[in-house]
């Protein structure tokens, strides 16, 4: 089936490309991402090449884990070999390495470091669909110098601080989690697994990961209900 856009990333970060792959799909984007769209039997290198070869935009999730993944550094050198273009989306603050800054050149991506991680998916898909629809109208492939490509200026985020380092060792219980992910569900949806996983990552204590949960709820009145509930 033909796609728009190959999503690259980590094992690591699954939770996250799949929520960035049903954003984009469910605003019209046609998305390819492993290993779901790779068919039963077929060699799974052949089918990531092929993947690659098709797409018109190269999506890269960048963290830590995506960073230093030697799976992840293939797909961005055959992405740069076939010139297509590369949106980086940033969800951790994290340097380029040397593999990656060789073939990504000056680092143009999209931050979504803050919360909520809603509006940052809802900017990227806007992203995207300004790309394609600039590429489709010139009717044209991007250029073979064509690298890395920032955001349109009128989407473009506010720079913000560094995000504090997490604590050493984790102080939420799987248990924690997934309850504050249900409760989350009820005000952004199936994005809350997402969040609830990077939340305690981050969280110095109970009250601290509540409270970086209740920032990605845009209302008020929501964010205090959804406090009352984590308390009960």
């Amino acid at each position: 089936m033909a796609h728009d856009v190959f999503v690259s990333y980590s094992n690591h970060d699954k939770l996250t490309a799949d929520a960035v792959c049903s954003t984009l799909e469910n605003h019209g984007i046609r998305c390819w991402i492993a290993p779901r769209d790779i068919l039963p039997g077929v060699d799974w290198t052949d089918a990531i090449i092929d993947a690659i070869s098709g797409c018109k935009v190269f999506l890269l999730i960048l963290s830590g884990a995506s960073n230093s993944s030697e799976q992840v550094k293939r797909e961005v050198q055959n992405a740069v070999g076939e010139a297509k273009p590369i949106l980086p989306l940033r969800i951790e603050e994290v340097d380029l390495s040397k593999h990656m800054k060789y073939f990504i050149g000056t680092p143009h991506w999209m931050d979504a470091l803050t919360p909520p991680m809603e509006m940052h998916l809802l900017r990227m898909s806007q992203t995207v669909r300004a790309l394609l629809g600039s590429m489709d109208e010139k009717g044209i492939d991007p250029p073979p110098t064509m690298r890395a490509i920032p955001a349109p200026e009128a989407i473009l985020e506010t720079p913000v601080a560094a995000a504090p380092a997490p604590p050493a060792a984790a102080v939420i219980s799987d248990a924690a989690e997934a309850r504050a992910a249900q409760i989350l569900a009820e005000y952004v949806g199936p994005l809350a697994k997402v969040l609830a996983k990077r939340a305690a990552k981050q969280a110095t204590s109970r009250d601290d990961f509540h409270k970086r949960l209740a920032e990605q709820i845009t209302s008020p009145s929501e964010q205090a209900a959804f406090l009352k509930k984590c308390g009960g």
